[in-house]
């Protein structure tokens, strides 16, 4: 590593956390700065785990939400948030919707307004740097997940697999050791019903928490037509799926998730564990 200040990615999962911890005691001199940047889709418990590991580690989390503009040539912008005031029910996200569509597969504009614009804005605006590096925390056992020439890019490091060689195992017995954790089930953690998810988590949400799926058949409802380029509607998950096709799938025998389509599993680029 140099000495370039360094923004910490931290997605409110394990692994970023323990990264967020890995670098703050393994470059004490090293200007740092941790961001969290909320959709107002994730779950509770993130919230509250982040906060934890603010507490117990002193990371000064930096909580920011976008700021969407209602000029097509304009990027969202930030705004500094904490744990009482931020967004809670998806107000971030509809708002990038309002102007871009749903977000799907093919349109994955949430990444870019919710989580990279709004951490470009604060880094510019409150902080001032222009030379630095930023920190995410994708595993050694994620490497297909790394695209080197956009790192390059994007100021982007990946000191989980560049630095320490960590991975999936490696962080569930390390969390194992800790006396406190992250109390949200893999599949629900980060923003609730991602698009990205396979579909058999997502039907395992609609079944176990049906009312997660209010928000997200709304925004269907609500936007399907807003920033189609055919005549089709837009639609938000995988296979042009809806809501009510995931309740639809929810009353099929369980054998039907026993086909690779379904058990198929997709990392969510803005996760990181």
């Amino acid at each position: 590593m140099t000495e370039k200040p360094l923004i910490i990615q931290f997605s409110g999962g394990r692994t970023s956390a323990f990264m967020a911890k890995f670098l703050f005691e393994h470059f004490p001199e090293r200007e740092k700065h941790v961001l969290f940047q909320n959709t107002g889709k994730e779950h509770e418990g993130t919230l509250e785990f982040i906060l934890e590991c603010d507490r117990r580690w002193d990371l000064r989390v930096v909580w920011l939400e976008a700021v969407v503009s209602h000029d097509q040539r304009k990027s969202s912008r930030h705004k500094v948030v904490d744990f009482e005031s931020a967004s809670r029910n998806g107000e971030p996200y509809e708002e990038v919707i309002k102007k871009y569509g749903l977000a799907n597969m093919v349109y994955s504009h949430c990444t870019r307004e919710l989580k990279i614009r709004v951490g470009e804005s604060y880094i510019k605006n409150e902080l001032g740097l222009k030379d630095y590096e930023i920190a995410i925390g994708i595993r050694s056992d994620e490497q297909h997940r790394i695209n080197r020439l956009k790192a390059i890019e994007y100021k982007t490091i990946y000191p989980l697999v560049d630095i320490i060689q960590v991975n999936k195992k490696f962080i569930k017995n390390w969390w194992a050791d800790q006396d406190f954790d992250l109390k949200v089930p893999h599949y629900l953690g980060n923003c609730d019903m991602c698009f990205k998810k396979s579909i058999k988590h997502l039907v395992s949400i609609v079944r176990e928490q049906p009312e997660r799926a209010e928000w997200w058949e709304a925004m269907q409802n609500k936007y399907a037509l807003t920033g189609r380029t055919t005549l089709d509607e837009r639609r938000i998950f995988r296979g042009h799926r809806t809501v009510q096709d995931l309740r639809d799938l929810v009353k099929e025998k369980p054998s039907l998730f026993d086909t690779p389509e379904m058990t198929e599993e997709f990392d969510c680029f803005c996760k990181s564990s």
